[in-house]
Formats: C-alpha cells, sequence, structure tokens
C-alpha cells in the first residue's frame, strides 16, 4: 500500500492551492482526490461555455438551497464544480478580488486578519499581470508575482457595464420578469423575450 505525506480531498481551487504550495514546501508525497474529471473539455476552456457547464451534471454537483420563503418557497439554485478545478472551472472565466472596503469592514466588524492589506499579500503571490495598468485606477494593486492571469479593468468599459448591469437590474421588477419568475421552479428566472437595456 502506497503511504503519502499528505491527502487532500476535493481538487477545486483551494485543494489545487493547497497541494500546490505543499509541493514547493517540499511535500515529496501528495495525494490529490477529486469526483470530477479532467478540465480539458471544450465548454470548461471556452468562457462562453458556463452556460452549458452550468447545468451538465457531468462538470456540475447542481446543488439546491433549502427553500425560501422570500422566493415563495422555492429552492435558489446553487451551481458547483465537479471537476479539476472545482467552481473555478465552472464560473466563466472571471476572477474579481472584491473591494478593498469590503475586507477593511469584516476586520472592523471584530475579525482581525481579513482587513484588505492583510488579505493583500495572498491576493498577490496567486496573480500576474498581463495587460498594461494605465488604465484603471485599481492598476497599482496588481503585481506580477502568482500563476493567475489578471488584468486591470478599463473604466470607461466598466462603467459602461455597470450602467447596463443597473438598467437590466431594474427591469427585473417589471411585470413581465416577475411573470416569467412565477412560473420557473427556480428561483432563477430567464427573461422571457430580452431584457430592455
Amino acid at each position: 500500500m502506497e503511504s503519502f505525506d499528505h491527502i487532500i480531498v476535493g481538487a477545486g481551487t483551494a485543494g489545487c492551492v493547497i497541494a500546490s504550495r505543499l509541493i514547493a514546501a517540499g511535500s515529496r508525497r501528495i495525494l490529490l482526490l477529486e469526483a470530477g474529471g479532467s478540465d480539458r473539455r471544450f465548454w470548461v476552456r471556452l468562457p462562453i461555455g458556463y452556460g452549458r457547464t452550468f447545468t451538465d451534471p457531468r462538470v456540475n454537483w447542481m446543488f439546491e438551497g433549502e427553500p425560501d420563503a422570500g422566493l415563495a418557497g422555492r429552492r435558489g439554485y446553487v451551481p458547483r464544480g465537479k471537476i479539476l478545478g472545482g467552481s473555478g472551472s465552472i464560473n466563466a472565466m472571471v476572477y474579481v478580488r472584491g473591494m478593498p472596503h469590503d475586507y477593511d469592514d469584516w476586520r472592523n466588524l471584530g475579525n482581525p486578519g481579513w482587513g484588505f492589506d492583510d488579505v493583500r499579500p495572498y491576493f498577490e503571490l496567486a496573480e500576474q499581470r498581463i495587460q498594461r495598468t494605465d488604465i484603471s485606477p485599481f492598476a497599482h494593486l496588481l503585481t506580477a508575482r502568482g500563476s493567475r492571469a489578471v488584468s486591470a479593468s478599463d473604466c470607461h468599459r466598466a462603467r459602461i457595464l455597470t450602467a447596463l448591469h443597473q438598467r437590466a437590474s431594474a427591469s427585473i421588477a417589471s411585470r413581465r420578469a416577475m411573470a416569467c419568475a412565477s412560473r420557473l421552479p427556480r428561483a432563477i428566472c430567464a427573461p422571457c423575450k430580452r431584457l430592455p437595456i
């Protein structure tokens, strides 16, 4: 029977990072277990492929939440990755660090070690800048040390996307969207035709 220095259950984002760090620290025998298969799949490698992986039981556990009174007793859909890379492999290739003030709020609510200055070094260990950095007021927060390719957002495009998101969110309250939501068994509602944005 083989023996291992460490056994990691789950090759999602956290499991893969832990395995990588243990290898870098000199551990020689690591067993990384994953219930799902390889992430070398067309729809996983393609950003728009999220539309397919969102409901594919081969790569998604497709969990549901508990009945929610605020949703008239319906259960919310909770997609979770069942694949090498876990949910990070089925999330449309979006990576968002979060806003510095949110981390500071967590620290200020009594969670020492969770302020932005505390967690920033861990983001920097994982991130690698791949694009010019003069287009965003947050560009100074990007480093080039890690293996996760990240880029600063273009503020002009970000403002446009924010405005479109706000308009789309406001339209959710329209009667047409509410009528659509009342016919669906899950908390997620596809627009009846298209959102008027």
